[in-house]
């Protein structure tokens, strides 16, 4: 998984207020005073309160909503009214009870996501287990605040990391609440499957066939498949494809190698045949991949 940061921002807003975020990015909330509701397209409603971070991790639209806001129709967040791009505050004029928010936007770099991340809910909620906002997440908003209110050179380049931690660390400790019986992370829990996994991320050259993970799992090849398939939503042929292009793309966005040596290192004889493999899958071309890096 790579992440973009596109933005951060601070909200200072006095009830009442409705704002809409539209679809697009993907988007964190870390509330740091106060308490709202975020509410997704399909109606789908949670409660944040101090110390809670939601990560709506699809870049599905929705809006957050203080309680007396009653009917009143949401308002753009990112409007010249409402957002001051040069403190990179959203805020509304008022005298009712204040909430504050970090938030942040970011995108994907890889296109299509990996299986794993397709299957993630529409939103993660975190709560503070002891009604105060964990360390992690103190640090991590008082870094955004830090670079949002002073910029400075190197300023954009921090913020996407900052978001890329943050992002990382939402997922790691919400997988750590999860049960052990969900099946997106039953290749990661289960010790056999892991053997297999761990073959095609050390080895991805090598012309692995089912048979052979399956006897590294010490499973036979329909029990292997199965399991594989239901936990990483894909066939375990089609997850080294996607391991091999995402090598593939690393090399081709971050290094000057020739395509035809990027073909050999993830284990194609021949660029041609390479080629065509990487656009089919990814629907361009690597000289295609290569060129849109560089003029971005």
């Amino acid at each position: 998984m790579q992440l973009r940061g596109e933005t951060v921002y601070q909200a200072e807003l006095h009830d009442p207020w409705r704002l809409r975020f539209p679809p697009g990015a993907s988007h964190v909330h870390l509330v740091i005073e106060g308490a709202f509701d975020l509410r997704l397209l399909d109606g789908t409603t949670i409660r944040l309160e101090a110390g809670d971070l939601a990560l709506v991790p699809h870049g599905s639209g929705h809006a957050i909503s203080s309680q007396e806001a009653g009917s009143a129709a949401p308002v753009d967040a990112f409007t010249p009214d409402m957002f001051d791009a040069s403190r990179l505050l959203l805020w509304n004029r008022g005298e009712g009870r204040v909430t504050r928010i970090v938030g942040g936007l970011f995108r994907y770099e890889r296109q299509p996501l990996p299986p794993v991340l397709k299957a993630l809910p529409p939103v993660i909620h975190l709560r503070p287990s002891d009604h105060t906002v964990p360390d992690w997440r103190s640090v991590v908003a008082s870094f955004l605040i830090e670079e949002a209110n002073h910029p400075a050179p190197g300023t954009a380049l921090m913020i996407s990391r900052i978001i890329d931690l943050m992002v990382i660390r939402t997922l790691r400790s919400w997988t750590e609440d999860q049960p052990d019986n969900l099946a997106w992370l039953g290749g990661a829990r289960e010790k056999r499957m892991g053997r297999a996994l761990s073959a095609i991320h050390e080895q991805p050259t090598r012309s692995w066939s089912v048979e052979e993970l399956a006897g590294l799992a010490g499973m036979s090849r329909s029990v292997f498949a199965e399991r594989f398939a239901r936990a990483f939503g894909e066939p375990p042929l089609r997850y080294l494809m996607r391991w091999r292009f995402s090598i593939a793309t690393d090399l081709l966005t971050q290094s000057d190698l020739p395509v035809g040596e990027i073909a050999r290192a993830v284990g194609y004889e021949s660029e041609a045949g390479f080629s065509r493999a990487f656009k089919a899958f990814h629907g361009r071309a690597p000289s295609v991949v290569r060129s849109e890096h560089v003029h971005r």
